[in-house]
């Protein structure tokens, strides 16, 4: 027998057995409390979507190991496309696949896929409204979905709330086009993000690790 059925056969009991309006209404409230934290145990993570969306994040981050950053960006945009149709197959069955689904690491390696998902913009707002509906539920990343509405925003030829998209190069990093700079960093820090100064210094930090040997060639 399901619990909830339990439960409400237990209900019936009480007001069968009881008098006192009170007791019932406080032994249903501890009841409920022990149903849901009972039905909570039985929500398991899924293993196997949890490995496949972790082996695509793989996939999607093995260019980046290149120092050459013309042949990184043509094997990214190689794999990103090859395995799109699996990617967009997870979307469409299962919605934005949050913590409960997956767990957090793997809820964070698909919004990384559907981020560099450029060549598809309806994918990735499609992705946006479903992921809203997570982070509402406080089952997928805030911040994240902040990275993901910047994205959007610039490939529709918008411009970003929360300065998350930048032209990374020898010379410094520069945000992309954002609207209110003068508010930006309010914005930034209701999304869990760090002011904008230590992420364009961030930014410049993880530009030189990438390409430190083509710049030590120029020196």
């Amino acid at each position: 027998m399901k619990i909830k059925n339990i439960v409400k056969l237990v209900l019936i009991s009480l007001v069968l057995s009881f008098g006192s309006h009170a007791q019932i209404i406080n032994m249903t409230r501890q009841i409920k409390k022990m149903y849901f934290k009972e039905r909570s145990q039985y929500t398991s993570i899924n293993k196997s979507l949890s490995k496949l969306i972790d082996s695509l994040k793989e996939e999607d981050q093995r260019p980046a190991k290149l120092q050459n950053s013309d042949s990184a960006a043509k094997e990214f945009q190689k794999i990103t496309k090859s395995n799109f149709s699996l990617i967009k197959s997870i979307l469409n069955q299962y919605g934005f696949p949050g913590y409960d689904l997956v767990g957090k690491e793997s809820s964070d390696n698909y919004w990384l896929i559907v981020q560099h998902s450029d060549f598809d913009v309806r994918f990735q707002k499609r992705a946006l409204a479903l992921m809203k509906y997570q982070v509402l539920k406080k089952n997928a990343s805030g911040q994240k979905y902040a990275y993901l509405i910047d994205r959007v925003n610039i490939n529709e030829g918008r411009k970003q709330l929360y300065g998350t998209q930048v032209n990374m190069g020898e010379n410094g990093t520069t945000l992309k086009p954002c609207m209110d700079s003068t508010h930006l960093d309010i914005r930034r820090k209701e999304m869990g993000l760090p002011p904008i100064k230590e992420y364009l210094l961030k930014c410049n930090q993880v530009f030189q690790e990438m390409n430190k040997e083509r710049l030590s060639k120029t020196k």
